[in-house]
């Protein structure tokens, strides 16, 4: 194959495919990334793995598919623990049958068994259908405070490296101001003023957390706005944002995608 032939071939691949190329060479990146994707199979299919909603029922002659995600007007008043003492007809319960809120102090402090495959806590809540749920709670906590606040960081972060001058300026005095708030007090004052949320501790999270990326890409872009490619690429009449976002921004992205590792930790 000739060098003409070989960078075509290359072109035709694309950014991400030649990522995923190299991604994949690391057997270490291709287990962590089995372990995420497993973890996020679990918190995207919590109710069907743990609950005392059945997946699908049937009660005085009617079928009530996926009651555990559904709401039906006719089950509004329906003891679904009640499967124990036999009501209703059939039921297609999950593999953990019980809630993670659902206590039961006979069976408190039990060890493995065929009913509770992890055991009880000491309040008889089945600890495996606990952490179930917790992780859809922390993983949901995770990637949507860190979504957000990558998001804004990308955008002001790139405007600023970008452009430079005042909005450089505008855009480092707003992460300063941005930095010398207590995140921590802020949720306390807004679970004061509205209802006890955590998409609400997720929202501040997102909207506090962004600093740090915006610094990050920020750098970045004071670095890679003179390169040779940014200079063609403006040089061809391409407006700002296309450079901005097509070219600049996949070449700044690695210290971005490591923060938010971390990020997600940090947010949980």
């Amino acid at each position: 194959m000739t060098t003409v032939q070989t960078e075509r071939t290359t072109q035709k691949q694309g950014y991400w495919r030649l990522v995923w190329r190299q991604f994949r060479r690391s057997r270490l990146a291709l287990v962590a990334l089995g372990i995420l994707i497993f973890l996020a199979g679990v918190a995207l299919f919590a109710p069907f793995l743990a609950g005392e909603r059945p997946i699908y029922m049937v009660k005085d002659g009617k079928h009530y598919p996926l009651p555990n995600i559904l709401k039906y007007r006719d089950l509004a008043s329906f003891d679904f623990s009640a499967w124990e003492r036999g009501a209703g007809d059939y039921a297609l319960m999950p593999p953990v049958p019980y809630a993670p809120e659902r206590s039961n102090l006979r069976h408190r402090l039990q060890g493995p068994s065929r009913e509770h495959w992890l055991g009880t806590d000491d309040r008889g809540r089945d600890v495996l259908s606990r952490m179930v749920w917790g992780t859809r709670i922390s993983m949901s906590i995770g990637f949507i405070a860190v979504g957000i606040s990558v998001v804004i960081g990308v955008i002001i972060g790139a405007l600023a490296g970008y452009y430079g001058r005042f909005v450089d300026m505008l855009a480092q005095r707003l992460i300063e101001i941005m930095m010398c708030i207590p995140v921590f007090f802020l949720i306390i004052a807004l679970i004061a003023f509205l209802p006890p949320s955590i998409y609400n501790i997720m929202v501040v999270i997102g909207i506090t957390g962004w600093t740090g990326v915006a610094r990050l890409v920020r750098g970045e872009f004071l670095k890679l706005r003179e390169a040779d490619f940014a200079t063609a690429a403006r040089a061809t009449g391409l407006r700002d944002r296309r450079v901005i976002f097509r070219h600049l921004l996949p070449n700044a992205l690695a210290p971005v995608l490591v923060s938010a590792t971390f990020g997600v930790a940090g947010a949980i």
